[in-house]
């Protein structure tokens, strides 16, 4: 006979999802609350995506999986027929219609006689699909040849990896930890604009603090190790880096920092970080003099200080919601960027994949000059607060911050 749920049963799942390694970022809920007969009543685990439509329930004696709210909706028919088929070969599952909808749950044909069994059914089920739903969200695959369909699967992966539950993970990493050749500046980023001002700048804190045993340079944000806010500071360091390694004397001492440089180079010819914006190229040749000019000041000791001693705060996300809600509270507060570079983070984080046409749209916004992307900006935000009945009085604000922001 299946165990009956009550508030003990619902604290033993409770736990063992809480005191897990791999599962403590998992949702618990229950209805016990509402006060429901017995077979009305359940207990759900969230899957590894962060909704609760798509989720693991202990219902009626069995632990199924539930497709529900938009996942059951015909859209997600494609996701849902990977893991029928990914499961096909499983005795111990059964696909079975639900409120006329087919295949819409997935019973484990386990009978539930402890909290134990209970616990480990929940495990199992979790241990099939959720690497089953990451399968899908890193390799979509579709048996239809069409546009539309591949449009489609590409539409759902991106809905999938948006509610992919991301785990904060908050990390201090000196600058010679970092893995330079592992990094992405993706293409919502604007180009690349510090000058031999801020490079100067950087130079002169170093020296000045280069007796200190450690030195924060700031945060590093990064989701799937693309940056989302430190690209400025990154790209100085590599320039840096590379500079300082070359005014090393040749022999030993320079072999001891063979790796760093390597990974520095990596990063700076990869595909993944392209400087091909012309305001990019500009400040990178004219920064790369800069730091040449000081080369006065560098010697060993500075380099060690700079790779053993600067630390950032490396902040890794796994959602892309989170990743662009923590870009925008980095840079909304600050001088960093112009609203108008926040808008363009925005758009480009609703396109799941870009195309050929996507990046030239993106080159063609970079080429254009700050005054005129300012004046654009103000344009659309008067058109929207108008065409809402809305008063523009924030205006002035706004323009004070694009013209702080213009270079």
């Amino acid at each position: 006979m299946a165990i009956p749920i009550d508030n003990n049963l619902f604290q033993d799942v409770q736990d063992y999802i809480a005191q897990s390694e791999t599962l403590s970022y998992k949702r618990v809920k229950s209805n016990l609350e509402e006060e429901k007969r017995q077979k009305y009543l359940y207990i759900q685990v969230s899957t590894s995506l962060n909704s609760l439509d798509i989720h693991y329930e202990y219902y009626q004696g069995r632990v199924e999986l539930h497709f529900e709210g938009r996942y059951a909706d015909d859209s997600f028919r494609n996701f849902k027929n990977h893991l029928i088929a990914s499961t096909s070969g499983n005795e111990c599952l059964s696909w079975k219609d639900w409120q006329k909808r087919k295949n819409d749950r997935c019973v484990l044909e386990r009978e539930i006689n402890s909290a134990e069994d209970l616990c480990q059914a929940f495990s199992d089920m979790i241990d099939i699909f959720d690497s089953l739903i990451k399968q899908f969200t890193d390799s979509p695959k579709t048996s239809s040849p069409s546009q539309d369909a591949a449009n489609q699967v590409a539409n759902q992966v991106y809905e999938l990896q948006e509610e992919q539950t991301g785990q904060l993970e908050v990390k201090i990493r000196k600058v010679g930890e970092l893995s330079f050749d592992k990094l992405i500046i993706p293409p919502y980023q604007r180009p690349y604009k510090w000058t031999a001002k801020n490079v100067n700048q950087l130079i002169s804190d170093l020296l000045t603090f280069k007796h200190q045993q450690q030195y924060r340079l700031g945060t590093l944000v990064l989701h799937n190790n693309e940056i989302v806010d430190g690209q400025q500071r990154i790209i100085t360091l590599a320039l840096l880096i590379r500079v300082m390694y070359e005014t090393l004397p040749e022999g030993s001492v320079k072999d001891n920092y063979q790796e760093q440089l390597e990974g520095v180079e990596a990063f700076m010819t990869s595909e993944n970080v392209a400087f091909t914006h012309r305001y990019t190229l500009h400040n990178v040749v004219e920064n790369i003099h800069a730091i040449q000019q000081r080369q006065a000041d560098f010697d060993q000791q500075l380099l060690d200080f700079l790779l053993n001693k600067c630390e950032f705060v490396v902040v890794s996300l796994g959602s892309i919601s989170e990743a662009f809600q923590f870009f925008d509270a980095q840079n909304a507060r600050g001088k960093d960027l112009a609203p108008h570079d926040l808008l363009k983070a925005y758009h480009l984080r609703e396109i799941p994949s870009l195309t050929e046409e996507d990046s030239h749209n993106i080159d063609e916004w970079q080429k254009q000059s700050t005054d005129f992307l300012k004046e654009l900006f103000l344009i659309l935000f008067r058109a929207k607060r108008w065409s809402h009945g809305k008063t523009a009085k924030y205006l002035r604000k706004i323009t004070q911050r694009c013209s702080k922001a213009s270079p």
